[in-house]
């Protein structure tokens, strides 16, 4: 047994951590395991020149959620440090942090009994790869994700938070967007809660940065905060490349504090606790609600199988209007309405399952905002003076496009919501809570808005039900229809045995048009569930170019498609002399 309680021993907190090559992520991954009070193995960290994660990799850590203090080894008394995001120039003026000599100073736990956190975090290869193999990577996490959709344990069915991890020194690449968009189309429950990790952000390279921001009068005073006009620029810049849509909040890190200085590893350490306080405040996302989003290409590798599918079709719906012609009335009118009840029936399924898909309560983040979201906030309440006071303010949220929506709150270490309902206009589609923080430091407390699938896919929702309703009255006055027909010719439709060989031909064929047609559909779908669509008949398929896919491809589809019945061996007879 540790010793330390664990918040959750049987939940861990599964973070999908992903990036571009070169900017830190295993770096980012080996610094919480080396403040993990669990062993694990680090992960091996690339060099300038290429990366070293080439494979998804798993990491189970144990977190402490207290912040952490600064201790003079001599005295054993907490030193009271500036805190940085008030007191900036205090920090930096005549190099200060780099006279807090590690030798001296102590980092120690604000508070020993603290419960740990435990995390699984998902370290991926990098996007905008260094051997440019941004999908084939990107389908080894999709690859992973799919398994551990289909395990035992509910926890690992799930994911709850994704973290971006990037080089604060560095701008969005066109490539790294294009593949951030993507995963947001695949995941969009989560892109609300979405971190972006800057890292290589150091104390040497903020003293540089607010000289700069200085010199070209971009700082009116040094009184004044470079990293809260950083964060604020690093925001904008994330916006304008990737989108209004999405906000997500920014953390700044050194990953690599000089060990022989204590305030940058109290920095470093304190960053990680309100990164894991972040993720604590995170719900789970099922896997299965994940989406595969095609490329053009995908799109149309998956065309060129619904033309294969659509030549069987064709021949096996001119044999089945022959034998009807040859067939009696009621074996016809049987067949008839074999075929059209298989087809809405079909439908009807598919469309339940997309509405399994988008209605329930699975949570759905819109957006995640902390107190210091707003770099001038600091300004605004502390004016860069120390007051021994307890500083008070509010935070507003709406979220205009909701119908509905709820905000989640937690608490850290330098403050406190006053009140947890807070209040919430539903006419306004406002919230507003009140907050404090300690004396003389600035709060960094976390507020989640969310709504469900069900309020943020309504739309689809209502058409789907009402898809569903026009095909259940259809099949019901079908039935009704095609029953009227058998009366007035006199016939029953049950009252012969459907085990000679005509009905045996016309069930058959029913069945191959029916199934051939419910797979092109499946086919046409833009983003399908991942659990469903992305198994390795279509890895395989999807790793090619449209040109070179085959009838095998056809074939593997198929046999993927678990049937109850062989359509493989007909389709090859069909299509023997047919190209795709």
């Amino acid at each position: 047994m540790p010793p330390y309680r664990v918040l959750n021993p049987d939940s861990p907190i599964v973070v999908l951590v992903i990036g571009p090559s070169q900017n830190g992520k295993t770096t980012f991954i080996n610094r919480i395991i080396r403040m993990s009070g669990k062993p694990a193995d680090l992960g091996q960290e690339g060099n300038r020149a290429s990366s070293c994660t080439t494979k998804v990799g798993f990491y189970d850590v144990e977190i402490p959620t207290s912040e952490y203090v600064m201790f003079d080894r001599e005295t054993r008394n907490e030193v009271d440090v500036p805190d940085i995001a008030v007191h900036e120039h205090k920090v930096l003026d005549g190099n200060w942090w780099r006279k807090q000599s590690s030798s001296r100073f102590d980092i120690r736990l604000r508070d020993p009994d603290a419960p740990y956190l435990k995390l699984r975090l998902i370290d991926t290869p990098g996007l905008d790869d260094s051997a440019n193999k941004d999908f084939e990577n990107m389908q080894d996490v999709l690859t992973t994700l799919n398994t551990l959709a289909k395990s035992p344990d509910e926890w690992q069915r799930n994911i709850n938070a994704i973290v971006l991890v990037y080089n604060a020194n560095n701008a969005f690449s066109y490539s790294f967007q294009t593949v951030i968009k993507h995963y947001h189309q695949c995941m969009p429950n989560l892109f609300g809660g979405l971190a972006v990790i800057n890292t290589h952000f150091d104390l040497a390279s903020l003293g540089r940065k607010k000289a700069h921001l200085l010199r070209d009068k971009l700082l009116s005073s040094p009184n004044d905060s470079a990293r809260a006009s950083i964060v604020k620029q690093r925001a904008t810049d994330f916006r304008k490349a990737l989108g209004e849509t999405l906000s997500p909040s920014h953390f700044f890190l050194d990953s690599k504090p000089k060990e022989t200085l204590a305030y940058p590893e109290l920095l470093s350490r304190n960053t990680i606790a309100h990164i894991a306080a972040f993720w604590r405040a995170a719900k789970p996302m099922p896997i299965t609600q994940m989406r595969l989003v095609k490329s053009a290409d995908m799109v149309a590798i998956d065309t060129k199988l619904q033309r294969g599918l659509q030549v069987a079709i064709d021949r096996w719906s001119a044999d089945l209007r022959d034998v009807r012609r040859a067939a009696t009335d009621r074996q016809a009118l049987r067949s008839s309405l074999q075929q059209m009840t298989t087809e809405l029936t079909n439908s009807i399924d598919r469309l339940q399952s997309d509405l399994d898909r988008f209605d329930n309560d699975t949570a759905f983040l819109i957006s995640t905002y902390t107190t210091n979201d707003d770099p001038s906030a600091v300004s605004l309440f502390f004016k860069g003076t120390v007051f021994r006071q307890r500083i008070q303010g509010s935070m507003t949220v709406t979220e205009p496009g909701y119908e509905r929506f709820t905000v989640d709150t937690e608490n850290c270490g330098r403050g406190r919501w006053l009140t947890q309902s807070c209040g919430f206009d539903a006419g306004g589609k406002t919230w507003r809570g009140q907050y404090e923080g300690e004396p003389g430091k600035a709060p960094n407390l976390l507020a989640r808005s969310q709504t469900t699938n069900r309020v943020k896919y309504r739309d689809i929702i209502a058409d789907k039900r009402r898809e569903k309703r026009h095909d259940e009255t259809k099949l019901a006055d079908k039935q009704a229809e095609l029953g009227e027909r058998f009366t007035q010719l006199g016939l029953d439709p049950s009252a012969e045995s459907n085990d000679n060989d005509t009905d045996k031909k016309l069930d058959k064929l029913v069945l191959y048009v029916e199934t051939a047609r419910n797979l092109v559909e499946v086919l046409r779908q833009p983003d399908p569930p991942i659990d469903k669509a992305f198994n390795a008949a279509a890895r395989s398929r999807y790793v090619k170019r449209p040109g070179a896919i085959t009838k095998q491809d056809l074939v593997d589809f198929i046999a993927a498609a678990d049937l109850e019945f062989d359509l493989v061996g007909p389709l090859k007879k069909e299509l023997a002399d047919a190209e795709l």
